[in-house]
This record gives structure tokens, C-alpha cells and sequence, in this order.
């Protein structure tokens, strides 16, 4: 390391130090080691100090790995899954060059621009994802003039979010499934605002200064078909004219008619 300064060598010691220490702990708490160990530090005085949207994806990049590395008790597990990970990827990529395949296609939103399908699947709809974090926390970032160079970037922002939404919904010829996760990223999350207002017509407008809280109206009670299966939490409203012998999407158990709360 003769080619670096004195400083620079000391840090890197310090980081080697650090990693040796790490191979006995649990992958979670590796990763957050790490990060207050030096990383979370870097990102800090990167830039600035200023709160820009890259940072903003870096540390939402970061959440995701702790978020995956809670399922593993040993470094070593974790990275055998990363590994095998790898290696499926690996053969997607083969099977999206093969002529013939029968395989789903996994894209982001952005990707999916201009095609169709006959079903859909968005997934991950909620708040601080759909959406994103970056449009919700928008008047923070310096870089908040690439949403807007109008004078409400907030509102330009969630707009902007909104007409994503619509593309990812529109992909969908001819059955479109949507699921919002109640945790993500390890944090409690509300359904997707866009989703809610779509498909619920008593929405009140969510408060500016906390975009994350929106306030509903009495909920009311629909038919449906409700999955008899215990484990299996699937239900769909009861179109008008459908008949019985319904089986469930996800599960393929029966489905019986029912009631539901939304």
C-alpha cells in the first residue's frame, strides 16, 4: 500500500480489522456492523452532506440486505443463498434467450412500457415503494428539481408516481393481481395510496405534511369468494353472473361465498 497515504492505509486497516470480526455473527448484525462501523459514515459526508436521491436508493439498497440476511443464523448460510441465487439468475438468463419458454417475465414498471400481458402481477404496493420513498420525502432532497421546476415539486412528484401505477396496471389483457406487503424493508407499510383510491371512493386526501397516513371513511361489507383453505388468505369480489365451483388463484383450494370488510 505504498501508493497511498498514511490516512488511507490506517482506514483500510481498520475496515480489515473490522471484517475478521465478523465472521461469527449473525449476518444481520454483520451488515449493521458495517454499516455504523464505516459505511452509514461515507455516505454521510459523500456528496456534501447533502440528501440526494442516489444516497436515498443506496440506503434503501442497504435495507433490503439486512431485511434478507434476518432469515440466516451464519454468514456462511447467507452467502451460500447468494450464491444460489446467482446461479438462478444465471439460468433465467438462459431460458430469456431460449425460442420456446414457458416462464414468467420479471421487470420493473419503467421495463414494462409498451407491453401487454395476459395477466399481471404488481407486487409491492405501498406506500414508501409506490410511491417511492424518494417522491413521498421529495422537498428534502437538493436534487428536487429533476421531479419538477414547478412551484408544488410535492404534488409534481406523486403525480409523476401516479402515472407509473397506471402503467403497471395497464400491462395487464386480461386478469391483474396486486399485492401490498404489510412490512417492508422491515417497517410497517400502508397500501399503496394509488390502489386505495382506485378501488375505495371514500378516501379523504391525505395531509401533505404526513403523506403517509390517509384517513378512510366507515368501512363497508361486499360479497366474495373467500379461500377455505386456513393457511391460504386469498378472497375476490363476486362479480355479477359468476357461478359457484370457484377455485382460489393462488392456492387452487375451494372457494366459498362469504363476506368482506374494506
Amino acid at each position: 500500500m505504498n501508493h497511498i497515504k498514511s490516512f488511507q492505509v490506517k482506514k483500510i486497516k481498520d475496515r480489515l480489522k473490522l471484517v475478521k470480526t465478523l465472521q461469527n455473527e449473525k449476518p444481520i448484525d454483520a451488515i449493521k456492523m458495517i454499516r455504523r462501523g464505516f459505511y452509514d459514515t461515507y455516505l454521510e459526508c459523500a456528496e456534501q452532506k447533502k440528501v440526494t436521491e442516489h444516497k436515498e436508493v443506496l440506503k434503501e439498497t442497504l435495507n433490503e440486505l439486512e431485511a434478507s440476511a434476518k432469515r440466516f443464523d451464519t454468514v456462511s448460510t447467507f452467502l451460500t443463498f447468494i450464491e444460489n441465487m446467482k446461479k438462478k439468475h444465471e439460468e433465467l438468463q438462459n431460458i430469456n434467450k431460449a425460442e420456446k419458454k414457458d416462464a414468467l417475465s420479471l421487470m420493473t414498471i419503467h421495463r414494462s412500457k409498451g407491453l401487454e400481458f395476459p395477466v399481471v402481477f404488481l407486487i409491492g404496493a405501498c406506500e414508501g415503494n409506490l410511491p417511492h420513498s424518494s417522491a413521498l420525502d421529495v422537498e428534502k432532497l437538493k436534487d428536487r428539481n429533476k421531479f419538477s421546476n414547478g412551484k408544488d415539486v410535492f404534488e409534481d412528484a406523486i403525480e409523476e408516481e401516479r402515472r407509473l401505477a397506471y402503467v403497471a396496471i395497464t400491462r395487464a389483457e386480461e386478469e391483474l393481481y396486486i399485492s401490498s406487503p404489510a412490512f417492508y424493508q422491515g417497517e410497517k407499510r400502508d397500501i399503496s395510496r394509488f390502489i386505495v383510491g382506485a378501488f375505495q371512493k371514500d378516501v379523504v386526501k391525505s395531509n401533505k405534511a404526513s403523506p403517509n397516513k390517509q384517513s378512510l371513511k366507515q368501512k363497508k361489507k361486499v360479497k366474495a369468494w373467500i379461500c377455505t383453505s386456513q393457511e391460504c388468505i386469498a378472497w375476490q369480489r363476486i362479480e355479477e353472473g359468476e357461478l359457484g365451483g370457484k377455485l382460489c388463484p393462488l392456492c387452487h383450494s375451494r372457494m366459498d361465498v362469504g363476506i368482506k370488510e374494506i
